[in-house]
């Protein structure tokens, strides 16, 4: 539980503000006051940022690669925008930059660029991030028989009023992103070793 509302909190300080400039450059565009070109310009400047700041983790830096990717990719090959005409050509523009390199394409852009297109408030869309978080952080546990389902699904009961009160918390646009729990960049850093030690030994 400890673990959980620490990443939580950890990526509402690091990634939540990007998150932020992603969804109002989106929301932007879709209202018309701005061109599909300087929004993927934009999104693009933003994506650059986003893989420097992560230059030091580098786990955490392949994983959003490849979060980001196989959600343009999923968003692409379906109909999950309604047939948006506009959204549904910045999700191809944003794909096909990604898919030739041009850009890193990390999950917490491509998230709110998504959400966005799917009608959701940059509120509804914070909290949206941070639930799948803690979710996907409770469901690996789960998966490594770290504790029960029913046990991982009451925890995520408790931490969901939590997640309120960090997106009530940290409103808008932080003037500085930081990680709030360096030691966590660390033991990210050790997954590719548990990774081996556990399924390539």
């Amino acid at each position: 539980m400890e673990y959980v509302l620490a990443m939580s909190d950890n990526f509402t300080r690091s990634s939540m503000s990007m998150m932020s400039i992603a969804h109002r450059l989106t929301s932007a565009m879709l209202e018309g006051n701005a061109s599909l070109e300087q929004t993927v310009a934009r999104l693009l400047d933003l994506d650059a940022w986003v893989d420097a700041a992560l230059r030091s983790n580098a786990t955490a830096r392949r994983l959003s690669k490849i979060q980001g990717a196989n959600m343009l990719s999923l968003v692409k090959s379906g109909d999950m925008l309604g047939g948006k005409e506009v959204a549904c050509a910045l999700i191809k523009m944003l794909h096909d930059h990604a898919r030739c390199n041009r850009t890193s394409g990390h999950a917490s852009i491509v998230q709110s660029v998504i959400f966005c297109c799917c009608g959701l408030s940059e509120t509804e869309s914070r909290t949206m991030s941070l639930f799948l978080l803690a979710r996907g952080l409770l469901s690996a546990a789960v998966r490594l028989n770290a504790q029960g389902p029913m046990a991982a699904f009451s925890q995520l009961c408790q931490v969901e009023p939590c997640i309120d009160d960090l997106v009530n918390k940290f409103q808008g646009i932080l003037p500085l992103s930081v990680s709030s729990y360096p030691i966590l960049d660390l033991l990210q850093e050790m997954h590719p070793r548990l990774y081996s030690k556990m399924f390539q030994g």
